[in-house]
């Protein structure tokens, strides 16, 4: 429409002479005479009036340098006769405005960005392009060709090893084109950036440099841990695998894919119908029904899977033993199941085997007599399956001792201080807190003693021989048991004693803490005796009482399990105590036994070998007891805790509170050393367990390695592995296990405070 209505109104020259001011006169003279050669029917002479053609064709000029609307502007104005000079100052004004907006929005994205024109020179660029690809200075200029930049960064080696024409080739070949890309590339430093090119729609490409190195590295490290627990559960003996609500693989180990599938096979987002078939699915489905409702699973199995037919001997059937565990949300909602198959193929098998020699008994003699063989040969192999099916039980027992400790050890903590504050209750709310901590005790005490039934069947107890001097050792029964001898009305003495033995100094403790324990149990009135005689080699050591005695015929039967006898006491113990003490003395081979006459007395001995005389220089003394500090003693003092459990942590943090304390709670290793490093606390209190990264231990050595002064550190942990517990002990930090006992704690905290000041 313009250019119909401004044809004839304006001359050439007056349009070239409005062209010139934006763009030069070099640049229009090329234009015109590209797209405009002479031409014989029509008039160019400067004079001649414009046509519609040489109007459309220099406002496309125009707009190519100022915009399609500054462009139109100018013309119209031109066309009207308006003063071109000032117009050519405003726009140039708006252009260069509009120009220094878009600059300092491009030099403040954190993403790098050039242009290039259409004659793929570059144009526009902002400070984080110059700063991702380090340019020198003085290479990077308007007007420059981008192919010139391509090769000078090859040339650096920024776009890896090969043929540098190779390179710019595969670089220019796309902004020729005008086609998008997307590309990575790996910087000598290690960091990696993501390019992307896109054609403009007016000519030109625009390229964008991001610096994704973070996201690739938390892409591979989360590829790595992936493939660590893949390998953790793929080479584990039982098939695992975890279904969600709707009834699909999300997992599945090898064992649990070569059972129902081929091993290649992705299970992940399969349907079970799908993967099991409905005969398989049908023998699962009550109990399916049954775990989605929370309830946990125990059955067994016959399977014949892999899409076997059942006419067919293709796949030999197998029995497993099965467990479905179901996973709550933290709503308490089911959002699915865990899936644990045993494999007892061999046990079922030989039951069957058992049962068709029993069925054949009437066949003849010679050929019942090989199949009762077999079957019996077949029957000792299940007994051993059986043996190491408790030796796993056994084990399991262990770990969840361990797993129940950790929700005990928050409530003990919890009790404590409502137990130290009983006296601020009224008196129904105290005599329910006591009771409250009475009964936690008692099952802190059932749980332990199970934990320590559990290591020494399995072994895991290594006694760590040593040279104790005898008398150390009773005076600290002395000290440890004076105070309540006192309290219960008995007298309690121990003989004095020069002799050194050579024996695991913690194990015997325990056994004569033990005996001493309930000798002050069931002792009404007249008191305990601690002493000691020489029997050739060995010293026997042996715990006199005046209680009510014990009748012969029940003198064996005290130290099985969970054995008590009937005696009227307040304080009754869990029959667990003389159990533990006899399995202790078999592995320090050292013979225990009783002597007890009824209404007499009982005298409980253990006989321990006398360390050689030249020994005495490597004796072990019992360290010195401390009374336990009062809450002044703790007022002021920084307690760094850790912990990845928030109800053990609310616990410690209102026990340590209770004492005066100032607490600090953290919960991963990061935000434990962040704490440690920026507020130096005095004391540390870590689990070891804290998530599947760094244990709490190399947390505390973290945040003492930048203090100027190490701070003392006690590791609390439900596992109580002799492994653990020397790797805790090399490191010169104290243990303290689960659940943990506030004045046993209060004690190891004074003593570590108390060091830690004086040094």
């Amino acid at each position: 429409i313009l250019a119909a209505q401004g044809a004839g109104k304006i001359s050439v020259y007056e349009v070239r002479q409005l062209a010139t001011y934006f763009i030069g006169p070099q640049r229009v003279d090329e234009a015109f005479t590209s797209h405009f050669p002479q031409q014989q029917d029509h008039d160019w002479s400067m004079d001649a009036p414009a046509d519609d053609r040489l109007i459309r064709f220099t406002e496309r000029l125009l707009a190519g340098c100022i915009g399609a609307a500054s462009a139109r502007a100018v013309m119209t104005a031109g066309l009207r006769g308006q003063n071109a000079e000032l117009l050519l100052e405003q726009t140039t004004s708006a252009i260069q405005f509009n120009r220094e907006l878009l600059e300092a929005t491009l030099d403040n994205i954190s993403q790098g960005v050039s242009v290039v024109d259409a004659d793929l020179r570059l144009v526009s660029w902002n400070r984080a392009y110059l700063e991702l690809l380090n340019y020198p200075s003085g290479v990077v200029y308007a007007g420059r060709p981008v192919e010139e930049l391509i090769r000078f960064n090859v040339e650096r080696g920024l776009c890896g090893p090969g043929e540098v024409d190779g390179h710019v080739d595969r670089r220019m070949y796309h902004m020729r084109r005008g086609t998008p890309y997307i590309y990575e590339r790996i910087q000598p430093d290690g960091r990696v950036t993501e390019i992307r090119g896109s054609p403009m729609p007016m000519g030109g490409y625009v390229t964008t440099f991001t610096d994704v190195t973070h996201y690739k590295r938390s892409e591979e490290a989360l590829r790595a841990s992936e493939k660590r627990i893949r390998f953790y559960t793929d080479n584990a003996p039982a098939m695992l695998a975890y279904v969600d609500h709707e009834l699909r693989y999300r997992f599945a180990n090898r064992a649990y894919r070569s059972l129902i599938a081929d091993d290649e096979l992705d299970l992940d987002g399969l349907p079970i119908s799908q993967a099991l078939g409905p005969v398989e699915l049908d023998k699962r489905s009550p109990y399916i029904q049954e775990v989605l409702k929370g309830h946990r699973q125990h059955f067994e199995l016959s399977l014949r899977l892999k899409g076997a037919p059942e006419t067919t001997n293709q796949y030999e059937e197998q029995y497993a033993l099965a467990t479905y565990i179901p996973d709550f949300d933290r709503q308490g909602n089911v959002r699915g199941f865990f899936a644990v198959l045993q494999d007892i193929s061999s046990r079922r098998r030989a039951e069957l085997a058992l049962q068709e020699a029993y069925a054949t008994m009437e066949q003849r003699v010679e050929q019942r007599t090989q199949e009762l063989r077999e079957a019996m040969q077949a029957l000792n192999a299940a007994k051993q399956e059986a043996e190491e099916a408790n030796h796993s039980k056994t084990r399991f027992l262990a770990a969840a001792s361990h797993d129940l400790l950790q929700p005990l050890n928050a409530a003990r903590l919890f009790a404590s201080v409502l137990a130290q504050s009983a006296e601020e209750l009224p008196p129904e709310s105290a005599r329910l807190v006591r009771r409250v901590d009475h009964s936690l005790a008692a099952a802190e005490e059932l749980l332990s003693a199970l934990l320590d039934i559990t290591r020494l069947d399995q072994g895991a107890l290594k006694p760590e021989m040593a040279v104790i001097a005898v008398s150390d050792l009773l005076e600290k029964l002395r000290r440890q048991f004076f105070g309540l001898a006192q309290r219960r009305g008995l007298t309690f003495r121990v003989r004095p004693c020069d002799d050194h033995i050579l024996c695991d100094p913690q194990l015997l403790q325990r056994v004569l803490m033990n005996l001493v324990g309930n000798a002050l149990r069931y002792t009404r009135e007249g008191g305990v005796l601690v002493g000691c005689q020489r029997r050739g080699d060995r010293l026997q050591i042996s715990v006199w009482d005046t209680g009510p005695g014990i009748a012969e015929h029940e003198q064996v039967r005290i130290f099985k399990e969970f054995q008590r006898l009937d005696h009227s006491v307040e304080e009754k113990g869990l029959g667990l105590g003389l159990a533990i003490c006899q399995r202790i003395a078999r592995m320090l081979e050292a013979p225990m036994g009783v002597r007890s006459r009824v209404e007499r007395g009982s005298c409980f001995y253990i006989s321990l070998p006398l360390a050689p005389a030249h020994a005495a220089e490597s004796v072990i003394h019992a360290a010195p007891m401390h009374n336990p500090r009062s809450r002044a003693d703790f007022d002021e003092v920084q307690v760094l805790c850790l912990d990845d459990e928030p109800e053990i942590l609310d616990g410690m943090e209102a026990l340590l509170q209770r004492w005066g304390c100032q607490v600090t709670l953290t919960r991963s290793y990061q935000e434990a050393v962040d704490a440690g490093i920026q507020q130096a606390p005095d004391i540390l209190l870590v689990d070891y367990f804290v998530g599947d990264g760094p244990s709490g231990l190399d947390a505390a050595n973290a945040i003492n390695a930048r203090l100027a002064s190490p701070r003392p550190v006690i590791v609390i942990t439900a596992d109580q592995t002799e492994e653990l517990a020397k790797q805790i002990r090399s490191s010169g930090t104290q243990l303290m296990p689960k659940p943990v006992k506030p004045a046993a704690l209060k004690a190891m905290m004074r003593n570590l405070l108390r060091k830690s000041q004086g040094s």
